[in-house]
């Protein structure tokens, strides 16, 4: 199984054609490095992120030589493309699956963060060289959550883009830590997603719904 990857963040300019920038990619992959996986996700009209995975650095070297440097070149990017190269932690799935929680208003988006924590007994966040914090509550500390790896995986751009996600279970973060969010004044950001910043709910209240979601 491949164990390192390579994750570019691309932000192009508006009105790109998408169909036309998959088709340059596959055409540089399929005379470019032997053995690499691609994934072209896209998030909105303008940003996408790439991941390529590989069992070796030395492939991935090989990799932006051959393919990605001269297929970075016939874009037109809106700002210059981010790259982080480490071991694999995560895969992206595509984004137009999870158009439904992007849909979903403030009351339902936190209603389905409980349920599938509730499910899968694991809450998600984002993991650097420390976890990550949302500016979504001016003037607050703020820590994002998600109900599932993949929805993490999508915010993992801009001040974000060399974070992972990490699992917290549902145990651990239900017993230590809403308490100590709650003792030092930091405040949950439920389910953002690439085009809204997520739902404030204090670690109090949602300790509760866990509460009562659990009993249920």
């Amino acid at each position: 199984m491949a164990n390192h990857q390579r994750i570019t963040s691309l932000r192009l300019r508006a009105g790109v054609d998408w169909s036309r920038v998959r088709e340059r990619l596959a055409a540089r992959a399929a005379s470019g490095a032997e053995g690499v996986s691609l994934q072209l996700v896209r998030i909105d009209d303008e940003r996408a992120v790439l991941l390529a995975s590989a069992d070796d650095r030395d492939t991935l070297v090989q990799l932006d030589q051959l393919v990605l440097a001269p297929w970075l070149a016939d874009l037109t990017l809106a700002e210059p493309a981010s790259t982080v190269v480490g071991e694999i932690t995560w895969a992206l799935d595509r984004s137009d699956a999870w158009a439904h929680v992007d849909a979903l208003g403030d009351v339902a988006r936190c209603e389905h963060f409980v349920r599938r924590v509730i499910e899968t007994g694991s809450v998600w966040s984002l993991y650097g060289e420390r976890w990550a914090r949302s500016g979504a509550a001016a003037g607050r500390e703020a820590l994002p959550l998600w109900p599932q790896r993949e929805l993490a995986a999508r915010c993992v751009a801009g001040p974000w883009r060399t974070f992972a996600p990490r699992a917290i279970a549902l145990t651990d973060f239900r017993g230590q830590w809403l308490t100590g969010m709650q003792e030092d004044g930091i405040v949950a950001v439920v389910t953002p997603t690439p085009g809204d910043p997520g739902v404030l709910v204090e670690p109090d209240v949602l300790a509760e719904a866990l509460r009562r979601a659990g009993e249920g």
